[in-house]
């Protein structure tokens, strides 16, 4: 299941929508999203005080500002599809140097 981090601050109304965003993505996608208030952390804060909301995945910004469910399923089916490929070529390169495997 993919892992995501949710920055936020206080009284930020686009935070508020990001989560409702964020609510109807999972509805079809499962995923998990850990939520960071920066004003507990300076560096944090600092780093994206101007920017919040913003939504990562493995360090990698997906999007800030204005979160949008377009954007997030975009972003998961683009990480499923780069999965699908790297298992693919992985099976791909096992048969073709003798050894092939059955996945049920």
């Amino acid at each position: 299941m993919k892992e995501f981090t949710l920055l936020v601050g206080n009284q930020c109304g686009l935070c508020n929508d990001a989560k409702i965003q964020i609510a109807l993505a999972q509805e079809d996608i499962d995923f998990t999203v850990n939520e960071i208030n920066i004003t507990s952390d300076p560096a944090l804060e600092a780093q994206y005080f101007m920017s919040i909301p913003v939504l990562l995945h493995n360090d990698v910004v997906v999007q800030e500002g204005q979160i949008d469910f377009v954007t997030i399923m975009e972003y998961l089916k683009k990480t499923k599809e780069n999965v699908f490929i790297y298992f693919f070529r992985s099976f791909y390169l096992l048969t073709i140097s003798g050894l092939a495997i059955m996945y049920v």
